[in-house]
């Protein structure tokens, strides 16, 4: 038990640092660990990390079916909390597909499991709610989820989460036509990330005020945003990271 749990461990520590080969190896050892001793619990779980990870490498595909098997699991031991973080990856994976009326049924499952738990959970997979409204062209909808993910965030104190909160609620309102007011959510969106010391969050808030900004006409700034962007994507070797990063920088 100790073992796994102790990969589990560089396991998480390794995704958060967006070293995701290493991580694969960590749950992979973790996973195959439990399903030795059949802790179904923690199986569940090894799943949807191993899932969040293919994900976050843009291996949607494979993330797909490792999240149905944690979820049939998750519910046949009735672990509420996991299941309905399995749903929050499963709709992003799902929206990421283009299979956007799937993910909204995933993340409303979530929501219902939130609504009668955590606010944590709450606050988090509503913007992910907020991203599959705004991919339905339901953008009033999207608006009202970033909002109230952000201010129970604030009231959370997760400064972190809430700048993701405010991130989202700047592409809604550039999907509205309002560059002005996306600017300065995301502008708020990337001081907390700099101040937080997060990389990869910070280049994506980046992207999306350079976006928000060259729709504005400040097309200099925006530039200056894509280069700065460019530079913190370098740091990281994974192919979704590779992708964005041939995106913001110029040819």
């Amino acid at each position: 038990m100790a073992r796994g749990c102790r990969s589990t461990h560089w396991g998480l520590l390794a995704l958060r640092h967006r070293r995701l080969a290493d991580a694969l190896g960590y749950f992979g050892e973790s996973l195959a660990i439990f399903t030795r001793r059949d802790d179904r619990r923690w199986r569940a779980l090894l799943l949807s990390n191993l899932a969040e990870t293919r994900y976050e490498l843009g291996d949607l595909a494979e993330a797909v079916p490792l999240l149905e098997q944690a979820l049939a699991v998750q519910r046949a031991i009735d672990d509420r909390g996991q299941e309905g973080n399995s749903l929050f990856f499963l709709s992003m994976t799902l929206r990421e597909l283009g299979r956007t009326g799937e993910a909204l049924a995933a993340i409303e499952a979530a929501l219902a499991i939130a609504e009668d738990g955590s606010p944590v959970w709450l606050a988090h997979w509503l913007v992910e709610y907020a991203r599959v409204q705004r991919a339905l062209g339901r953008p009033d909808a999207a608006l009202e989820a970033a909002h109230r993910a952000a201010t129970i965030q604030r009231r959370l104190g997760d400064r972190s989460r809430e700048a993701m909160a405010l991130d989202e609620t700047g592409a809604t309102y550039r999907g509205l036509g309002r560059p002005e007011e996306s600017v300065a959510f995301h502008r708020r969106a990337a001081a907390v990330h700099r101040q937080l010391g997060d990389g990869w969050q910070l280049a994506l808030a980046l992207d999306h005020l350079a976006t928000a900004l060259a729709e504005s006409g400040q097309v200099e700034e925006a530039n200056r945003c894509w280069h700065e962007a460019s530079m913190i994507l370098a740091r990281f070797p994974d192919p979704r990271a590779g992708r964005l990063r041939a995106r913001v920088t110029p040819a």
